[in-house]
């Protein structure tokens, strides 16, 4: 029976590390444009939510903030910070405030209209990381993500529930 050579397959291995992961066998990605830094100092981090009450008489703007500076907000910041990168927060245009909708013509062409309505109230979700770091995203209920109305809208509630 032939014996297998004692020297180890260097491609081998290095496939091997590369597909299960071994620390620094790749670098690492840099973060997408519009990302938040890889670190930060957390006394640094706030998040800001703003909500118009569009022409309603008689209601109120409402605005909520969170700060990294405040020791007993930070879990909740973190958690807010987890659930904003799900909602891939970082990547979203900066406004969502135009409904897109097509339509099907006669003469077989679709047709894109844009609706905007003035009379809708918009909401503004600001993350800063630093002084000169903030990304914000302004958007209406009916022309942003489901998920992201529902985060401010549940950000929010808690504030009216404490």
């Amino acid at each position: 029976m032939p014996r297998r050579p004692a020297v180890p397959n260097t491609l081998g291995l290095v496939l091997c590390a590369s597909l299960i992961g071994l620390p620094g066998t790749a670098p690492a990605a840099e973060p997408a444009a519009g990302a938040l830094p890889r670190s930060f100092r957390i006394e640094d981090l706030r998040v800001r939510l703003e909500r118009s009450a569009g022409p309603v008489a008689g209601a109120a703007a409402r605005s909520l903030e969170f700060s990294g500076a405040v020791l007993a907000q930070r879990g909740d910041l973190l958690a807010m910070l987890e659930a904003l990168q799900a909602l891939q927060f970082f990547s979203l245009p900066g406004q969502m405030t135009v409904q897109t909708s097509y339509v099907l013509r006669e003469d077989g062409t679709v047709q894109t209209q844009w609706l905007h309505r003035s009379d809708e109230p918009t909401t503004r979700v600001c993350v800063a990381v630093s002084p000169g770091q903030e990304r914000c995203v302004r958007f209406t209920a009916t022309a942003a993500p489901a998920d992201l109305v529902r985060f401010a809208d549940q950000a929010f509630a808690r504030a009216v529930q404490r």
